[in-house]
């Protein structure tokens, strides 16, 4: 229960900060995007935040249309749902590349790779792929964008295994053959504030 109170109260706050940035923006006035070559931004993806995955990240404009970002995750949430203890613990780390490609620099295409693990209870796996990335960034003031973005690729899962719970202890019941996946990757909403 403990889990679920601290996502509504990050949630909430992401939230407020969000609604204050847009109560700064005019109504009538457009904004370009505003990050330049050599600008430097942090961002957060608020799509790992819902369930449960704190991320952050930076993202560095190589020249007006090209931009490199480091994304990285991670969790190590414990809590009892019916007096069984449960696992929430995850990592990832997605480097980027992006191209923007019309002329207001908002909307991009690009690749992404992906490498993680986790440990969700009673399955326990690591994975690693790639993709290719679209996305679309839209200005919320004069720092911050929203980025939506999609990723289409490839994951490799690999030493994965499922656990049962009986007396206080977990038992590894079953390992699990390595898998292939294809289509949706990875899915970011995300908050990205200029920082020079």
């Amino acid at each position: 229960m403990h889990v679920y109170k601290l996502k509504a109260q990050v949630l909430f706050v992401l939230l407020l900060i969000t609604t204050h940035t847009y109560c700064q923006v005019e109504d009538n006035e457009e904004h370009q995007n505003s990050l330049t070559k050599n600008s430097l931004s942090i961002n957060t993806n608020l799509a790992t935040w819902i369930i449960g995955i704190p991320s952050l990240g930076v993202s560095y404009r190589v020249s007006d249309r090209n931009e490199l970002l480091l994304d990285a995750s991670y969790s190590r949430w414990n809590f009892e749902r019916k007096g069984r203890p449960r696992y929430w613990r995850s990592w990832n780390f997605s480097p980027q590349f992006r191209s923007y490609v019309n002329h207001d620099r908002n909307t991009y295409v690009g690749a992404q790779f992906s490498v993680g693990q986790y440990n969700i209870s009673s399955q326990v796996g690591k994975y690693l792929g790639g993709g290719l990335i679209i996305g679309k960034q839209y200005q919320a003031g004069k720092s911050l964008l929203i980025d939506l973005g999609l990723t289409l690729g490839y994951l490799r899962f690999r030493d994965r295994a499922s656990y049962t719970y009986h007396n206080t202890v977990f038992y590894k019941n079953r390992v699990k053959e390595d898998s292939n996946y294809w289509g949706p990757t990875s899915v970011s909403i995300k908050l990205s504030r200029k920082i020079n």
